[in-house]
């Protein structure tokens, strides 16, 4: 049992709080347990009352009436699609004591001489004056806690003020005065309208200019040329107007405390010791959301082919070789390859992956323009937010930028538009990059240190096999994957395969995927012998069973070419994941599901020509 405390800015005797016995969750609603009837006016309590100390010396938790002391509160629900939009504009008013809620929202704390009751648009939360409540921070809901987000003194604000910036998301059906909602036009035409209007103006201007690319001294320009104001002032005017712009349109970061002019807000060690470790992985071990991974390899080093395997993973919710994936959305933003040729590598990846067509969320950006020119990476990042993408991937960086890769500086800038594309949102961001002639990875050396995770690729030269290098990585480095891309045919347009291939069962680099190419087809043929037909069973005994014989006869010619039992598991389980065969109830009996599939064919011959070898 913890004991709760109420923060010293709620400690005034004007406030009255209602202590609880529990608060849970019905149908995902709040529900509270000990909440009295009338408790807007009589059944509620200072902070130093018995029964108040009493509830918190048991960790019971409080709610906190608005309305006494001139207490206001504006609720911010994480619910809302316009949350970030909400947050921007809360920011901007005067700077207070802030709880997170246990779902990610916010309450401000304000004192209000004139207090207002006001629902927001679109399920946005709530102004809550007199006659309203709310939950006291320390109340911890599914282990999710109201935890203090900025501890500092409650700001006093105007009621004009705060409505003023709330103005376009007030729900006029919940408002409690007579307010006339009036359009931008209607008040340059006024002959003395009151701050609040002029604020609405501008931002109905702006909202309406934007589409045409208007800048601020157009707006400026235009209100000058429209407006009946009487007290007109054009410079004084022009100040204010960009004023109220860059307070609209200032985006912080809504997962993140804003550290104040007036000074630091640390957090001590034990707070920082209470945060767990994070369990919201894209791919286990290897990518979270927020953070920017850069994979890079020399021309033709398969880092595309291989984001485009790891992005249908992600969209289908399959391994990445051996790592976990979390099925989600998946886009990818690419100025590097013709839509020809990524339509034939997506329809041979998802041939060798056996993946449904259109079962899965997966869409391409196809140079569709350059992050750091124009609106193309704010529009990404509202594609992020609204299709609650879970990947991005950006192939390659030299395409999306102008940029010198050789400053420092402007790769800090570049760092910059990369992280504000998946920066509080659920998405993780892959870069594909190309190396130097060193074989290094190309541009600045302070690179490596903006990044989360920094992958080599590198491909086996003469082979589709390559090492998938985990060089940096803030969470601990991921194990190295020796893997192959198997291309199985030779007109182009066969499907393409995946397989992981441990370095410790080995003997060289080449002898590797010769061997297991070799073993598929020996498997192959074994079941073609054994089960003439699909729908038919076999066991793994019958395909190691005849292992000995075969084997005796290759150490006579190529003992290198000796086929394990452990590279026969490795086989089976390779033609199970992709749907060849399917395993059974029984251990060790599998179905066959060949379905005549062309490739089968050329496996077969990798087995005929590697066991001729000498």
């Amino acid at each position: 049992m913890t004991m709760l405390k109420i923060p010293d800015q709620l400690q005034n005797l004007a406030f009255r709080f209602v202590p609880l016995k529990g608060v849970f969750l019905v149908d995902g609603k709040k529900r509270f347990s000990g909440f009295p009837d009338n408790w807007q006016e009589t059944n509620n309590v200072p902070h130093n009352s018995k029964e108040m100390q009493a509830n918190l010396n048991l960790g019971r938790p409080f709610t906190i009436v608005c309305g006494f002391g001139k207490l206001l509160i504006v609720d911010i629900d994480k619910k809302s699609p316009d949350f970030e939009t909400l947050i921007t504009l809360a920011e901007t008013l005067p700077q207070t004591f802030t709880v997170q809620t246990w779902s990610g929202g916010r309450h401000y704390y304000f004192l209000c001489n004139d207090l207002t009751n006001r629902k927001l648009k679109n399920e946005g939360g709530e102004i809550r004056g007199k006659g309203n409540c709310i939950i006291g921070p320390g109340t911890i809901i599914e282990s999710k806690e109201y935890r203090i987000f900025k501890d500092q003194p409650i700001a006093t604000i105007d009621r004009k003020e705060l409505e003023a910036v709330f103005f376009d998301w007030l729900d006029a059906r919940n408002e409690n005065t007579n307010s006339t909602v009036y359009t931008a036009e209607e008040i340059l035409k006024m002959p003395n309208p009151d701050e609040t209007l002029r604020v609405s103006c501008v931002m109905k201007l702006f909202e309406a200019k934007k589409k045409e690319s208007w800048e601020i001294n157009e707006i400026c320009s235009y209100i000058a040329e429209k407006n009946k104001w009487l007290d007109y002032k054009p410079e004084f005017t022009r100040e204010k107007i960009t004023q109220y712009i860059s307070n609209y349109f200032t985006k912080p970061n809504p997962n993140q405390p804003i550290q104040e002019k007036s000074g630091l807000h640390p957090i001590t060690a034990r707070e920082l010791c209470k945060t767990k470790p994070p369990k919201d992985w894209i791919i286990d071990g290897l990518q979270r959301p927020g953070e920017i991974e850069m994979d890079y390899s020399e021309a033709g080093g398969l880092k595309s082919i291989l984001a485009l395997y790891r992005a249908l993973c992600v969209a289908n919710g399959l391994p990445f070789f051996n790592l976990k994936t979390k099925k989600c959305p998946v886009v990818i933003c690419d100025n590097e390859n013709s839509i020809p040729l990524l339509a034939s590598r997506l329809n041979r990846i998802i041939t060798g992956m056996n993946l449904k067509r259109k079962k899965f969320s997966l869409n391409f950006l196809i140079r569709d323009g350059q992050l750091d020119f124009g609106d193309f990476a704010d529009n990404v990042r509202e594609y992020v937010i609204v299709n609650k993408v879970g990947l991005v991937v950006i192939d390659t960086a030299r395409r999306f930028h102008s940029k010198d890769e050789n400053s420092s500086q402007e790769m800090n800038e570049l760092y910059k538009i990369l992280a504000g594309l998946v920066e509080g949102t659920s998405a993780a961001l892959l870069l594909l990059h190309h190396t130097n002639k060193q074989n290094e990875y190309r541009g600045s050396t302070d690179l490596k240190g903006m990044l989360d995770v920094q992958v080599k690729v590198q491909k086996i030269n003469g082979t589709t096999r390559f090492k998938f290098i985990n060089e940096k990585n803030r969470w601990g480095e991921v194990l190295a994957i020796d893997g192959e891309a198997v291309f199985d045919d030779e007109n182009g347009m066969g499907p393409i395969t995946f397989i992981e291939t441990p370095e410790e069962t080995m003997q060289s680099e080449q002898d590797a995927y010769q061997k297991f190419n070799m073993t598929r087809g020996y498997v192959i043929k074994e079941i073609k012998r054994i089960c003439s037909m699909d729908g038919l069973t076999f066991k793994r005994g019958d395909i190691t069973g005849a292992l000995d014989g075969f084997n005796a006869d290759v150490v006579k010619i190529n003992p290198k070419n000796i086929i394990s039992t452990r590279t026969i598991d490795r086989v089976l389980n390779y033609l199970a994941n992709h749907k060849y065969i399917e395993k059974t109830e029984k251990k060790g009996v599998y179905l066959r599901k060949f379905s005549e599939k062309p490739h089968l064919a050329v496996w077969e011959m990798q087995f005929e020509v590697g066991n001729k070898q000498n």
